[in-house]
């Protein structure tokens, strides 16, 4: 096998790895919002400093999660062109 090859079978399966973690983290982030809106439906208007603080980490954390998700599939997807171009 040439180094070509070798190289184009390893994008080819990080572009896999990628594309699952990235379903992965998808369902996660899914599960994720659901929690966060219990728990800004709980707290409702009536919300302290602590738990503003505490929706408003989730939220980030949230968008932190759905950016993961398109850095990884952007990520799979330029690996698999270029896996295909070697």
């Amino acid at each position: 096998m040439s180094q070509l090859d070798s190289i184009r079978q390893q994008l080819d399966a990080l572009a896999t790895d990628a594309n699952n973690a990235a379903a992965g983290l998808a369902g996660f982030s899914d599960k994720f919002n659901h929690t966060i809106g219990l728990v800004q439906a709980t707290i409702g208007g009536t919300s302290t400093d602590a738990e503003r603080e505490i929706v408003d980490a989730l939220s980030m954390a949230s968008e932190q999660v759905r950016g993961a998700v398109g850095a990884l599939a952007q990520a799979a997807q330029k690996a698999q062109q270029y896996a295909a171009t070697l």
